[in-house]
């Protein structure tokens, strides 16, 4: 019995992967969708600057 084989691993398999899944992301006639997406990858940039930026903070308030 054979298996069936793996999923492509790394770059080329996780762009294969975002190509399948764009479609249901960034549908062409959904406008609120594509709002909501585009909502939620602005939260998460500013999630992402706010974990950079609060150690940088925390050393400028222990030392005064």
């Amino acid at each position: 019995m054979r298996r069936p084989p793996l999923p492509a691993a790394g770059p080329k398999g996780d762009l294969r992967t975002i190509r399948t899944l764009l479609p249901y992301l960034w549908p062409v006639d959904e406008w609120g969708l594509r709002g909501r997406v585009l909502v939620a990858l602005a939260f998460l940039a500013l999630a992402k600057a706010t974990n950079v930026a609060v150690p940088v903070f925390y050393k400028y308030a222990s030392t005064r």
